[in-house]
């Protein structure tokens, strides 16, 4: 087994979200990538099936296996059209934008084809030049994204789901992409991203 080699003075020291897109997956490709506009945070943890073995009164072996990622979004304000590439709502507009009768309407029906897959990335900026961007292909929510209100605070939408490894990509195993790059950009193309043909 060979170490993999990185090149030095590519982005180690992250800090700050400086970009969080989603996109819908339609089992093919992905949809266009929807900007969280106020993207608060990206939170992730991977997941493994563990175990291990004993003899004579000792650890003999010891197995971990990643199977997923849980994740967690939290964002600013609420955006219609990234909630649509989460749960796949219905949306219902009437009068005109702008105007002052102008209503959009969001709806999350119960039961039916449950919720759909998306991808996400999160570029975080870095001080050694470039970003890193970390992407999870194959995104479902748990339950539709939670709302709290508390007296004289921003109301700020949280979403928490699981996310796994995409078998329509190149690299059909992989629950969790990080690239580590020279040049700041956002991902705009996830079907390349994740590996997409």
């Amino acid at each position: 087994m060979t170490m993999p080699t990185f090149e030095s003075g590519m982005p180690q020291s992250m800090y700050t979200l400086s970009s969080l897109r989603v996109a819908r997956w339609d089992g093919t490709n992905y949809g266009d990538t929807v900007l969280l506009a106020e993207g608060q945070t990206l939170q992730f943890t991977p997941q493994a099936d563990t175990d291990e073995k004993k003899a004579y009164g000792r650890m003999m072996r010891l197995l971990t296996v990643f199977t997923h990622v849980n994740f967690n979004i939290g964002v600013g304000l609420v955006q219609a059209n990234a909630i649509w590439v989460m749960t796949g709502l219905a949306q219902a507009v009437s009068g005109t934008s702008g105007a002052a009768d102008a209503t959009q309407r969001l709806g999350f029906d119960a039961g039916g084809a449950g919720l759909p897959y998306f991808g996400v990335v999160g570029t975080f900026s870095s001080d050694d030049n470039g970003d890193v961007a970390m992407g999870i292909p194959l995104c479902k929510l748990d339950t539709i994204p939670s709302l709290s209100s508390e007296q004289n605070q921003f109301i700020l939408p949280d979403s928490a789901g699981k996310g796994i490894a995409n078998s329509a990509s190149s690299t059909p195993r992989r629950g969790l992409f990080i690239d580590q790059r020279k040049v700041a950009a956002d991902v705009l193309d996830f079907d390349a991203f994740f590996g997409i043909s």
